[in-house]
């Protein structure tokens, strides 16, 4: 085995470690969210509709989702054709050229998809190209996913993305969730985009490998997570995070993609609001710990204060005189 392909599959393994740790607890969720959650369903027919209950206020238009050849033949003749072939190997340019030839076959694929709550897995493959953080990489870590899908899925995933937005409240900011007051309305809303894109995919077999140099890493089958790159991934994230909002009028929470930053003001040398604040963003997410900095600017003219360690995971995160955010580096004094 070369190098390259050993380090495809290494890498290959080691961006899909979290689908096992992942597994017991989406099953325990998902019982939980179907026993206490309103009824929100993807019928057999294309339907997507949510019953009347407490989280269905104010009401999302129920009507029909079906694919027209109008629709598909747009999609597909604004195709950016620079954009890299997926693992199909169907370009771009095929897809733009041909589009009133191909709009009406995919048409009924995509359809014939949406009823039957199954999505070809050919359509769910990804190649993952390594792309390095830093100049010299030395560890796994060093390395973000970039994913290579179908383009024909990404015509598709455009599709499903504007009939879920166009189904939210027009009052509303489809990826503004902070400053909603009824929250219910945002569990209805994140419910009824789960389960809508849950019955697409089914929750499983999405086959993914990487890409290193000539060589390709073998085939692992993943089940949770939305690749880098896809249209529909920065709507799940935003809506998977919408709720990770401060809780104290003490604290803020600062996020750009997934930079986050917890800040809170420490008075009279109490910390409760800060620490819990943290608590709370822990809960339900698996946090890198490892990446966790944080940072202590005592402005005080008294002798110095010793602040409790924040502990995530039973881990102490590690406390630093200065860090980068968003290239920007911010020291203790502001210098």
């Amino acid at each position: 085995m070369s190098a390259d392909e050993s380090l495809a599959n290494e890498l290959n393994t080691f961006f899909a470690r979290f689908e096992a740790t992942s597994s017991s607890a989406n099953a325990s969720s998902a019982n939980a969210n179907s026993a206490n959650a309103n009824s929100a369903s993807a019928n057999g027919n294309g339907t997507i509709g949510a019953a009347n209950g407490a989280c269905a206020e104010p009401t999302i238009e129920q009507r029909p989702f079906i694919i027209t050849e109008s629709d598909l033949r747009r999609v597909f003749k604004r195709v950016n054709t620079r954009k890299a072939v997926g693992p199909d190997g169907i370009c771009g340019r095929a897809l733009k050229a041909c589009a009133d030839q191909l709009a009406p076959v995919f048409t009924d694929i995509f359809n014939l998809s949406l009823t039957l709550d199954i999505v070809p897995s050919s359509f769910k493959r990804s190649t993952i190209i390594p792309v390095p953080k830093k100049p010299r990489s030395s560890d796994l870590n060093d390395y973000r996913p970039v994913a290579l899908t179908s383009v024909v899925m990404k015509c598709f995933e455009k599709l499903v993305r504007d009939f879920i937005t166009s189904s939210l409240p027009a009052s509303m900011d489809p990826l503004q969730f902070a400053y909603r007051h009824n929250r219910s309305t945002d569990d209805a809303i994140a419910h009824l985009l789960h389960t809508t894109l849950t019955h697409l995919d089914n929750g499983r077999d999405r086959p993914q490998s990487v890409w290193v140099g000539n060589c390709v890493s073998s085939i692992l089958t993943l089940s949770i997570a939305a690749p880098q790159g896809c249209v529909l991934s920065p709507l799940l994230y935003s809506l998977y995070t919408y709720d990770c909002t401060a809780t104290s009028s003490s604290t803020i929470i600062v996020k750009f993609a997934d930079d986050t930053i917890v800040m809170g003001l420490i008075s009279d040398n109490d910390e409760r609001a800060y620490l819990e604040e943290i608590k709370h963003l822990e809960n339900n997410l698996l946090l890198n710990v490892s990446k966790r900095k944080e940072l202590i600017m005592d402005c005080s003219k008294k002798q110095e204060q010793h602040y409790q360690p924040v502990r995530i995971s039973g881990t102490t995160v590690e406390r630093v005189d200065s860090f980068r955010n968003l290239g920007v580096h911010i020291s203790q004094d502001l210098s």
